[in-house]
């Protein structure tokens, strides 16, 4: 889709998927005497914010290439094939002698998702060096996309992390950030907190999920004020909702989206598959408008399909968009 360089930069980790409300289902129609099709099983995914975007980017042929850390385990090994598979460069993986740090990821009866770091003995996240970044992947890109999620801690490796995005950005990248929050898992310090401002004030898109991450990130519990807040003067700004209209900010404009319209099956990457799909939009010169309805598009496909991240086809992407069209043509 494009040759230009195209970075992401932060979180890979497995996702450790326990179905818990399919296997309550399971268990009622046994005890009911009722026809089981499929007994649900605990499944080990990619995860990560950042690396799942760059999995819907790479099933979207943009193949970007991503920066991370992450072990010599077998986990971690998956997870680096997985990658590849999906048509991600790896080349920026450094892996050393550690074990995957490991999500669960637990899915309730209406497929909603609650998120449990785990770090097992010997696992961890890898931490990128000062200077490290720039000594390795100075050369010019054309788009950096980084997340919360590489942010968790105040040390050496989120200053590393913020240095190379602001170099990127000097030499004119387009900056990308998801806020990734996580408030519930990694605290929200002054000292996070004053990362987090850094990196979004040079980013020209910000995405965001809900009032727990805007409403955190600004103090304004209402998501129009909020955006408006991130947006200032000049950013694209993108607020995912669930299953209410995306709220989106361009040139202090604001307008609300609706959701394409499926049967969810769980919520799992359902954000990253948004940015993926808006970023692969943006990357082929579509409108803002227009990079909305991708990033919609891919986060419906994602929740109505029981396979990992997925991304619609060429083919059926034409077809959904048209759909969408319609419906927005409608004002339904």
């Amino acid at each position: 889709m494009t040759a230009r360089r195209i970075i992401g930069i932060g979180d890979l980790n497995g996702d450790v998927i326990v179905p818990y409300g399919a296997m309550r289902r399971t268990i009622t129609a046994i005890a009911q005497n009722k026809t089981v099709d499929r007994i649900p099983s605990v499944l080990l995914k990619p995860g990560g914010s950042v690396a799942n975007t760059c999995i819907a980017l790479g099933k979207l042929g943009v193949h970007p290439v991503f920066l991370s850390k992450i072990g010599k385990d077998e986990s971690s090994q998956y997870l680096l094939e997985e990658l590849s598979k999906a048509g991600v460069d790896t080349s920026g993986i450094v892996q050393q002698d550690f074990k995957a740090f490991l999500t669960i990821v637990i899915l309730d009866e209406t497929g909603e998702r609650t998120m449990f770091p785990w770090n097992l003995p010997g696992a961890r996240e890898g931490l990128f060096d000062e200077g490290e970044l720039s000594g390795r992947h100075g050369e010019k890109c054309y788009w950096i996309h980084t997340s919360g999620l590489a942010l968790k801690g105040e040390g050496k490796h989120e200053e590393e992390i913020i240095s190379f995005v602001n170099t990127c950005k000097k030499t004119g990248a387009k900056v990308s950030f998801d806020l990734n929050i996580r408030a519930e898992s990694f605290g929200y310090t002054e000292g996070r907190k004053r990362l987090f401002e850094e990196i979004a004030g040079m980013s020209d898109v910000v995405f965001g999920s809900g009032l727990e991450e805007l409403g955190v990130y600004t103090g304004l519990y209402d998501l129009e004020k909020a955006a408006f807040a991130i947006a200032g003067e000049d950013k694209q700004v993108i607020v995912r909702d669930g299953p209410n209209p995306v709220i989106a900010v361009d040139k202090g404009r604001l307008e609300r989206y609706p959701v394409y319209p499926v049967k969810q099956l769980h919520t799992i990457g359902a954000g990253d598959a948004f940015n993926g799909g808006f970023i692969a939009a943006s990357l082929q010169g579509k409108s803002f408008k227009e990079a909305i309805a991708w990033g919609n598009i891919c986060a419906a496909y994602t929740v109505s399909h029981e396979e990992a991240l997925a991304i619609p086809g060429k083919e059926e992407l034409d077809e959904m968009l048209i759909r969408y069209n319609k419906q927005l043509e409608g004002g339904n």
